[in-house]
Order: structure tokens, then C-alpha cells, then sequence
């Protein structure tokens, strides 16, 4: 009889352990289906940018992972990759499986081969060199061999930027003076103005100062086909003094200033 409610004892014993398991995969299962991955693995695509601006000419570099979020097996695990219009790759790396090859215009395929717990992340690194101006926008979009239960967090968008340069500022040239520096007489002083190709300045604003023994002249100023013209009248009694002007001209919003001196004479 003992013997009896011993075994009796094990068998319910085992019974509750067995409904203990099942209870647990249930919940388990349930788990799984409330958070849609249905035992699936959920990849993320994360990355950065190492520059937020470059320059013409810099090389940018673009870090990117593919996560496997809640470890579950994931094979052919690939990141295809969107590169910016006005940037070219350098160079490419992948950490896992074989690497990136172009196949289509700005365009890679990257396989990483597997993950899982044992390897949760894989890493494409992309080096390119900037060629234009504007904003880099990078795209990448990660996936594996079966659907991925929660797409939205495949895709990852990176942006660096590369400010247009301003305008060269316009170039100054000698000024010359008619008829010539004379007390007493009305005189104009010309400054020609280009711009960083040597064509003519077309528009531009001017303002000048200009003093005769280091006292201040009233003048005019005007900018008209590409010349900058002060007209003043040298005061009487000032042969032999300096007249000193100086222009500020600003085209396309960026300014140059520019002096010249004459003797004056009777």
C-alpha cells in the first residue's frame, strides 16, 4: 500500500511538471504571437554618419548594422544600400558573409549571411568621396531569407550635407584718377571691378571714403558697368597733401575694399 501512494505521488508529480512545460510554452507562444515575430527573427537597421558636413573632395564615412533584434535565427541575411547622387564609393566592408558588390547605380547588395543569438549584429562599413554639393542622403534596408515580422524598423535613412560655397568675392583693380589730383579741382577716381574670371562686374554697390591731408572729403559714390567711381572736389590750399580714398564694393553679397593715394598738386 506504501508502495502504491509513492508511485502515486511520482505520477501526479510528473503530471504537474508536464502541464507546467506546456503552460509555459503556451505562454510562450503567446508572447511571441502578441509581439507578431510568430518565433521569427526581427531585424533592425541602425547606423551613422561620420560627418554631418563635409567639403567637396572630403570622404565620408558610413557606418551601418543589421540587428537581430530578439536573436531568433535568421539566415541569407542581406543590406541593400542606396548611395547619394553626388558622392562615389571608395571602398566597402562587411564583417560577415561575402561582402558588398554594386549591382545597379549607386546601388549595393550586401550579404551578411546569418544571425542569431550567437551573432546578433553584422556590419557594413562604406567609405565615398563627396563630388557636389547638397544634401548626402543614404538609404539602407536590411532583410533575411524569410518576411520579417516588423518591417518598419528595416529601413534606415543617414544624411550628411555639403554646404555650397559663397561666391569669390570681386576683384579690385588700380584706381586712376581724372584729371588729376589738383587743389581746388573736381576729380573722379575710378576702380574697375571683375570677378574671379576677370569678366566686368555687372552689378554691384559701392561706398568710399576719402581724405586730403587726413582730413575727410565729402565724395560721391556710383557703380556703373563694371567701374566704381568716387567724385570729390580737392579743397584750395592742399597742394602738396595726400588724397586718400578707399571703396567697399559688394557684389553677389560679399564685399572687397580697396585704396589708392595721390599726391595732390597746385
Amino acid at each position: 500500500m506504501k508502495f502504491r501512494i509513492t508511485a502515486l505521488a511520482g505520477a501526479i508529480a510528473v503530471a504537474m511538471a508536464l502541464a507546467s512545460v506546456a503552460a509555459a510554452s503556451h505562454l510562450g507562444q503567446s508572447g511571441r504571437a502578441a509581439r507578431g515575430d510568430a518565433g521569427l527573427a526581427d531585424l533592425h537597421m541602425e547606423g551613422s554618419v561620420d560627418q554631418a558636413t563635409a567639403a567637396v573632395g572630403d570622404s565620408i564615412t558610413w557606418h551601418l548594422t543589421a540587428d537581430d533584434y530578439n536573436t531568433y535565427p535568421a539566415t541569407n541575411v542581406w543590406v541593400d544600400v542606396t548611395l547619394p547622387t553626388n558622392v562615389t564609393l571608395v571602398s566597402s566592408y562587411a564583417d560577415r558573409g561575402s561582402g558588398c558588390v554594386t549591382d545597379a547605380p549607386n546601388h549595393l547588395h550586401c550579404s551578411l549571411d546569418w544571425l542569431s543569438k550567437d551573432v546578433q549584429f553584422g556590419h557594413v562599413t562604406l567609405v565615398t568621396k563627396v563630388t557636389g554639393t547638397g544634401d548626402h542622403v543614404l538609404t539602407a534596408i536590411t532583410g533575411y531569407q524569410a518576411a520579417d515580422p516588423v518591417p518598419a524598423n528595416n529601413t534606415l535613412t543617414l544624411t550628411s550635407t555639403t554646404p555650397t560655397p559663397p561666391p569669390p568675392p570681386p576683384v579690385i583693380g588700380t584706381a586712376t584718377i581724372a584729371p588729376g589730383a589738383t587743389a581746388g579741382k573736381r576729380v573722379t577716381v575710378n576702380f574697375p571691378v571683375a570677378d574671379s574670371t576677370g569678366a566686368p562686374v555687372a552689378v554691384a554697390t559701392i561706398i568710399g571714403t576719402s581724405t586730403v591731408g587726413g582730413k575727410l572729403v565729402t565724395n560721391t559714390a556710383q557703380f556703373a558697368n563694371g567701374t566704381g567711381t568716387l567724385t570729390l572736389v580737392i579743397p584750395k590750399k592742399s597742394a602738396g597733401n595726400k588724397l586718400r580714398v578707399s571703396v567697399t564694393v559688394t557684389a553677389n553679397g560679399v564685399a572687397a575694399t580697396k585704396g589708392a593715394t595721390f599726391k595732390v598738386h597746385k
